[in-house]
């Protein structure tokens, strides 16, 4: 946690309680485990390598006590932190999970909204158990599997000249101003990606606006404020109502992949 306090917290002790443990278990092993640095905490050479021991002897505990249940029949129970972007975190995720719940009620599941990259940092500092992430990040503690597909579209407001269009053309594109997802998103690193391929640096694009969430996205074209690639999942609504139109982009075809990603040196609870 990096704060003595938020440590103390929850593990239900006060923080002088906290750091008396710590310069304990320092005194025993011989070594510093934590750099005090102003308000903040750092682990240091030695702190890290215990960390990691410590998270895996609880993880074997973790494992013990699921390998009992199972071998006694009794019902399954536990945590699991899953972490996702915001399109299939606020999408699909949801159905998914209470079916889920419903088949194992005791368990008790956190999803994390998070973009891309932040997903990765967690999942490498073990504070996720499972992440799902629009963008195929290679890492060498992390495994990445097809998880599921969707379709990135281009989509305008309707009083806009392409929604009549049958449709357009790249150059034409990167003539519009277009509204984007923050750096690190997978919606955005899928479309730089491709535009690369096609030998287009995302300097040529004319971005006028960066947004946090596929809901700003969405509200920003409403509000005709400029064009932009979403999931088409996000906005099955808005296309049958027709508040939005969605444009063919000649020889321009994308889809986002969605990857399942689990950390290699973790064992599966």
């Amino acid at each position: 946690q990096q704060s003595f306090s938020k440590a103390g917290h929850i593990v239900h002790l006060s923080q002088p309680t906290v750091s008396l443990q710590i310069k304990a278990l320092e005194d025993e092993l011989n070594v510093q485990l934590l750099d005090r640095l102003d308000r903040k905490i750092m682990l240091t050479d030695a702190g890290q390598i215990l960390y990691q021991h410590a998270r895996e002897i609880l993880e074997r505990i973790n494992n013990v006590k699921d390998a009992i249940c199972e071998s006694s029949g009794q019902k399954v129970y536990g945590k699991i932190t899953i972490g996702a972007g915001v399109t299939i975190g606020e999408g699909t995720m949801p159905q998914s999970l209470g079916l889920f719940k419903k088949k194992y009620p005791l368990i008790e599941i956190s999803l994390k909204i998070l973009d891309t990259s932040a997903i990765i940092k967690q999942m490498l500092s073990y504070k996720l158990d499972i992440g799902i992430v629009g963008a195929n990040i290679y890492h060498n503690n992390l495994t990445l599997n097809k998880f599921t597909a969707d379709s990135l579209i281009l989509i305008v407001h309707p009083s806009h000249p392409f929604a009549a269009r049958e449709e357009i053309t790249l150059p034409e594109l990167l003539e519009e101003p277009i509204l984007v997802r923050e750096e690190g998103s997978g919606t955005r690193i899928s479309i730089c990606s491709e535009f690369n391929k096609r030998g287009i640096n995302e300097s040529e694009m004319n971005i006028i606006m960066e947004l946090g969430s596929t809901g700003a996205i969405k509200q920003a074209v409403l509000d005709n404020q400029g064009i932009a690639f979403v999931n088409q999942q996000a906005v099955q609504n808005e296309l049958k109502l027709g508040t939005i139109k969605k444009v063919f982009i000649k020889d321009f075809d994308l889809k986002k992949e969605f990857y399942l990603v689990l950390h290699q040196k973790r064992t599966k609870s």
